[in-house]
């Protein structure tokens, strides 16, 4: 696609001025939306039971990693299969899902697992089964995204406007995750005010998607590379 643009002189001279220009630029709020509720999502489902169990239950270190591991080995394997799903039903349907399941979910999951990971009374399977759902959510809201958004965007901004989205939901948003929830979990000692955060951005994520979002799984990149782009950059 990229050599096609070459041949057509469509090559683009300023991909990240593009990214931010025009028509692109609404694409480029509408999936920072979706990704930031995807990153926030991920985080609080995998990243931020690791700080849970520690500061909130008290487990120390080797307890809780016992807890996750088997979450984290099953997670690439279910990001994989959500991946393989949104190719036969959609990208949309599966990570708007995934949103909805970390919205209703996180609160009564959390407790669950507040309940089961007690440092004097630990119930181990159930704190893991509590686990791998929250993985299970991690997975619908990330595996089917990066084909999405490769979809989304045109050739010649495609891996930039991706890149700038990605890099920006995930190093701050879901970065900001362990210790924005971490922080108000440790000041209030109330688990629904810190999870306000990581429901707070999904539901922003799934109202932009629901109205938003194209469904892309059908889109076919090579079939119109660089017509998405309206600009005087060309080369």
């Amino acid at each position: 696609m990229f050599a096609e643009l070459k041949a057509r002189r469509a090559v683009v001279r300023n991909p990240l001025k593009v990214t931010f220009t025009g028509e692109n630029l609404r694409r480029v709020l509408i999936a920072a939306a979706v990704s930031f509720g995807q990153a926030v999502a991920w985080y609080t489902a995998i990243f931020w039971a690791l700080f849970f169990l520690q500061t909130a239950q008290k487990l120390d270190l080797i307890t809780t990693y016992k807890i996750l591991l088997p979450g984290l080995i099953i997670a690439p394997i279910l990001h994989v299969i959500m991946g393989w799903l949104s190719d036969s039903i959609g990208r949309k349907p599966i990570v708007l899902t995934g949103f909805a399941l970390a919205i209703v979910g996180f609160y009564p999951l959390y407790t669950l697992l507040g309940r089961f990971a007690q440092k004097d009374n630990l119930q181990y399977w159930p704190a893991v089964l509590t686990v791998l759902a929250m993985t299970v959510i991690a997975a619908m809201v990330w595996g089917p995204l990066p084909a999405l958004l490769a979809e989304y965007f045109p050739t010649q901004v495609r891996y930039t406007s991706l890149g700038v989205v990605q890099n920006a939901a995930n190093g701050w948003g879901g970065g900001l995750v362990p210790y924005v929830t971490t922080w108000v979990q440790t000041a209030t000692g109330n688990l629904m005010w810190a999870l306000v955060y990581p429901i707070a951005l999904p539901l922003i994520g799934l109202v932009v998607g629901l109205l938003f979002l194209p469904e892309t799984a059908r889109h076919r990149l090579w079939e119109q590379p660089g017509t998405a782009v309206a600009t005087g950059e060309g080369e």
